[in-house]
């Protein structure tokens, strides 16, 4: 996770002075949407670590469903995906499928 990233158009920056003149510019940058922000923030780091210390015992698919909701908040609880891979349901013959 870069340290110095803007809040605006998701951009990291080597240090915080980069990122301070970026913040300061004349022309502000584009806010970019929260979806095309490909790394946690520091919040969301520190939350990571500190799960990853109190989640003994709990079930796999509990600490999956908590990271989940760590790094994408908004997302309802029936919209977490497994965190298995599942086969197709088999609902018909495999020749049908073939068609």
């Amino acid at each position: 996770m870069p340290k110095y990233r803007c809040n605006r158009c998701c951009e990291s920056f080597g240090d915080n002075k980069e990122l301070a003149a970026h913040q300061r510019a004349a022309v502000q940058c584009p806010v970019a949407e929260l979806e095309f922000c490909e790394d946690i923030d520091e919040a969301q780091e520190q939350k990571l670590r500190a799960r990853a210390v109190k989640d003994d015992g709990k079930p796999e698919e509990e600490k999956w469903r908590d990271v989940y909701k760590i790094l994408y908040p908004d997302t309802p609880d029936e919209l977490i995906p497994s965190p298995c891979k599942s086969p197709l349901p088999c609902c018909c013959p495999i020749s049908d499928l073939r068609r």
